[in-house]
């Protein structure tokens, strides 16, 4: 499995160790911007809050660990999600301000967020009531669209991906995060993705991803959301496994439990539909994202 770290253009209270692989310190000037302190990070990078030093605007600052910078394809990689992100400009996706390199340092200016994943809010609830899940996800399909039609897959929608945010006013904006394992179809990034290299999150990929990350095309992105939406209206993984292989197993062969068989009170109609996006067989899910969405529509 690739390297992974959280996207974090998003507030945390939780305390990060940035010890491990200090590339920004809290304090320190990077171009414009003034780092405040790490709010997550993972193999591949961290994500810094941080302060445009004139405008005094919050922001979060994404960069590549240095020993990963050192790599041409993971630069070439980590700039490519930001030029894609960048260019989409959807109300539901994270907005990407900046990029580039500086002192060898390859990084993202992202809008930062403040509240929680839909991660944190499963584990904090439990199982949502099907409409809270269905005006969470209905975004979330209008960001993933928007996303299909720039030519890019995401290959790592999960619940941690997905964050609840509050704009000035308290209400409430979903936001897809973390394109940074994304398929870009274009040609400054053909082939920057690994042969062979499983990609992703394992419990929520497609079939067709888990045997190879190439395959991932725009239905691997609308499985993932029926997987999420069992997830939501269930508080349970809908593949459970100690292991990868067990895991990866279950989804290839299309061993997923019912959603009514752990919550008995979901509407049948809604199972259906949940299931329908989250057919092995392609041809049999939904023509696009777009179609899940109406269907899911009368639920919110």
């Amino acid at each position: 499995m690739a390297p992974h770290e959280p996207e974090a253009a998003r507030g945390s209270s939780d305390e990060v160790d940035v010890e491990r692989d200090p590339t920004l310190a809290p304090g320190a000037s990077f171009g414009a911007y003034t780092v405040e302190r790490c709010v997550g990070h993972g193999g591949m990078g961290a994500v810094y809050e941080a302060r445009h030093r004139e405008l005094g605007k919050r922001v979060a600052l994404k960069a590549l660990h240095r020993r990963i910078a050192v790599d041409p394809r993971a630069r070439a990689r980590f700039l490519a999600e930001g030029r894609a992100t960048s260019r989409l400009r959807h109300p539901h996706v994270v907005d990407v301000s900046d990029h580039g390199i500086l002192d060898g340092v390859p990084f993202l200016v992202m809008e930062f967020l403040e509240g929680e994943t839909l991660e944190a809010l499963i584990a904090r609830e439990g199982a949502l009531p099907v409409a809270r899940a269905a005006e969470i996800m209905l975004p979330v399909c209008a960001a993933v669209s928007a996303t299909h039609q720039q030519g890019i897959v995401h290959r790592d929608l999960k619940p941690a991906n997905i964050f609840l945010s509050r704009d000035g006013l308290g209400r409430e904006q979903v936001k897809v995060l973390d394109f940074g394992v994304s398929k870009i179809e274009s040609p400054d990034v053909d082939g920057l993705t690994s042969t062979g290299a499983l990609i992703g999150t394992p419990w929520y990929m497609s079939p067709e991803q888990a045997q190879d990350p190439r395959n991932a095309h725009a239905p691997s992105d609308q499985y993932t959301i029926g997987v999420i939406l069992v997830e939501c209206v269930t508080g349970r993984r809908a593949f459970e496994g100690r292991s990868l292989y067990p895991v990866l197993r279950n989804i290839v062969m299309g061993e997923m439990a019912r959603p009514r068989s752990l919550r008995p009170d979901l509407p049948e109609d809604f199972e259906a539909v949940v299931l329908r996006a989250a057919q092995v067989d392609i041809s049999a899910r939904y023509a696009s994202v777009d179609d899940l969405a109406r269907a899911l529509l009368p639920y919110a």
